[in-house]
């Protein structure tokens, strides 16, 4: 079973698969992190069950983001940095080119927005309005789900890991 992480450069995405990897240490302090060059592929397990292969595409890479989906693939994550306005047309452009893609019919999708205590973060309103989010959202049939998340303070990620959790029981 794997499950993609995509998302902008910036977005979390290393910091994300650090934070799984570490999830009985939530509060462990981070570790210097480098961009990351096309995909980086841990195996974590979470809460005593099989191995899940997470793969981090690289934000340099999240236009071809399709070509790392694989059958096995049961589980996508699409991350923005939401202190950065800039990345809005990308995150917008990527959600809506995932959502129609036929391969993802049937797979749960979680969308992170990231940073979200930082005092330059774009509020959820806001990020809902200027993106048209649910619309978007309305008019799929794909299964999406909203995160905040603070990976600097740990907010949001046990409720992700458990939303992870769940959906893999299925």
């Amino acid at each position: 079973m794997e499950c993609l992480i995509l998302g902008s450069a910036s977005s979390g995405k290393s910091t994300l698969l650090t934070r799984f990897k570490n999830q009985n240490r939530l509060d462990s302090p981070l570790p210097v992190l480098h961009p990351t060059v096309g995909s980086i592929v841990e195996d974590v397990t979470l809460h005593k069950r099989k191995p899940i292969r997470f793969r981090e595409v690289s934000g340099a890479q999240l236009h071809t983001w399709q070509t790392y989906r694989s059958p096995s693939v049961k589980i996508l994550i699409l991350m923005m940095d939401i202190t950065n306005q800039f990345q809005i047309a990308q995150f917008q452009v990527e959600l809506l080119r995932l959502l129609s893609d036929d391969s993802v019919k049937g797979i749960p999708v979680a969308l992170v927005f990231n940073k979200c205590h930082s005092p330059l973060a774009i509020t959820l309103p806001k990020l809902y309005s200027v993106t048209m989010l649910k619309p978007i959202l309305a008019a799929t049939d794909i299964n999406v789900k909203v995160f905040e998340t603070d990976l600097t303070d740990d907010y949001g990620v046990e409720d992700l890991l458990a939303w992870l959790k769940d959906k893999l029981k299925d």
